[in-house]
């Protein structure tokens, strides 16, 4: 396949942890499967990546849904605000890299603050395309917000690869056309990226 743009997650890809990690600190602390974390996680948290509520609040719901208390929502707040430290030097020379010979564009489902913090670190200078999900109405795993995105960046989804540390972000990529990379750590994603040919 010869590809012509690679897109990028924000959150536990270019920033702070992959999404796993959190997602079993949360479990544990709250004594949950795994499945039931994502069933109220994913019916609530399109509310506040379009947009509406804060996080805190959006935590503060999750734990009471699932029969949590407030030092446990505390807790789980600590663990969010944890979970997305650290900018990962490495994947934005990689990208820096891949911007020679590739359209690169970023599609994060996050907030309007998000995106302005983003802006003010000079994240998106990196980017041919600044995508989030609060300013364009459009959240991943979206096919509408997917054609969109390519459609932005000029190029098909069968030329492109994406590149997201949470599997259900990447569920629609059959159906749009695009190649799925799931991110666990920068080594696998460089091997990954060597299977395609692109590094």
């Amino acid at each position: 396949m010869n590809y012509k743009a690679i897109g990028f997650d924000y959150g536990g890809v270019i920033r702070g942890q992959p999404g796993i990690y959190f997602t079993q600190a949360v479990c544990n602390e709250l004594g949950i499967s795994i499945e039931k974390y994502k069933e109220v996680y994913y019916k609530n948290n399109h509310k506040r990546n379009l947009g509406h509520g804060s996080w805190e609040e959006f935590w503060e719901e999750f734990v009471e849904e699932v029969g949590g208390n407030k030092e446990q929502a505390s807790r789980i707040i600590e663990i969010s605000h944890n979970k997305h430290k650290g900018i990962h030097q490495n994947v934005l020379d990689l990208i820096t890299d891949l911007r020679k010979d590739y359209k690169v564009g970023l599609y994060s489902n996050n907030t309007h603050e998000a995106a302005e913090e983003m802006r003010a670190s000079g994240i998106d200078l990196y980017f041919d395309v600044f995508w989030i999900s609060a300013e364009v109405g459009y959240m991943k795993p979206d096919p509408e917000g997917f054609k969109r995105f390519f459609e932005v960046l000029e190029v098909n989804p069968e030329e492109s690869v994406f590149i997201d540390d949470a599997e259900r972000s990447l569920s629609t990529a059959e159906e749009v056309g695009f190649t799925p990379v799931l991110y666990r750590t920068y080594d696998n994603l460089i091997a990954d990226l060597k299977g395609f040919g692109i590094v």
